[in-house]
Parts: structure tokens; sequence; C-alpha cells
């Protein structure tokens, strides 16, 4: 097995500011790819139903899905009670497939009261998630966003 992980996009992005699906021989190609690698992680953004395919096609490989909220990302934790993103997340359970948190949390530069509180919303939410046993993962407080 191949130690690596691999963030996988469910569109291609072909500039700066234009994304296309992938084609279905792109398609080929991504499952010809990871089923040769078997990458230890990988992380799928905001198709659930492709996230479930890989939990399927790669047996041995942890897989995730992260659904990115373009209008709070950065600022989950500032927008969503813990309780709110639960109930909003839990339709993603599945036996095979862990939930990433949001990403680079926009914390580097709060004042510690606003740290603190960041920190202790994600706490409840792994609390929240862990006790439905559903696995989660949580994103790096300490790099924010590169600007």
């Amino acid at each position: 097995m191949v130690r690596m992980g691999i963030n996988i996009h469910p569109v291609m992005a072909v500039s700066d500011k234009d994304t296309r699906p992938y084609s279905a021989e792109e398609k080929q190609q991504l499952d010809t790819f990871l089923a040769q690698s078997k990458p230890d992680t990988i992380l799928v953004m905001n198709d659930f139903e492709w996230t479930k395919r890989f939990a399927v096609l790669l047996p041995d490989t942890q897989v995730l899905f992260r659904l990115y909220n373009k209008d709070v990302e950065g600022e989950l934790w500032n927008a969503l009670s813990p309780q709110e993103y639960f109930t909003g997340m839990k339709i993603y359970q599945h036996p095979r497939i862990g939930l990433n948190i949001g990403n680079e949390p926009l914390g580097k530069d709060l004042p510690i009261d606003e740290l603190k509180q960041m920190v202790a919303w994600y706490f409840e939410v792994m609390h929240l998630f862990g006790n439905a046993g559903i696995s989660v993962s949580i994103p790096a407080w300490g790099t924010g966003n590169p600007d």
C-alpha cells in the first residue's frame, strides 16, 4: 500500500474561475489509479454518491467526505451551533465513510477568546458525532487559509 492521501474534487478546474465535471473516461482513469495505488486515505468533496462508490471500490482505504459550504467556509463555528451542524451532516452517515469537518478555519488571527470558542465548537461537534458512532476528522487549526 502506498502511504499517501488524496483529496478528490468532483469537478476539474479548467481555469482559475471555471470548472467542468469529469468525463466518463477520466472517472475510469481515476478509478484505475486509485485501485492500483491503494492510498491510505482519500477525501472527496461535495459528492456523497461518488464518496460511497469509492468506499466500495477501496475497502482498505479510509474514505472521508467533506461538504464545502462557501457561505460559511472557514467560520462554521461562528455560523452554526454544534447541534445544528451535527443534525445537518448526520444524513451523510455511512459505516465506511468518515466526515471531514471544515477546512482550515479562520482562526490564526482570532483574539484568544474567539479562538477558545472555535476550539470548544469543534470539541462539541466531535463529541456529538463520536457519541453517534460517526467518525470525523478535523482541520488543521494553525495553518489558516493561504492568502
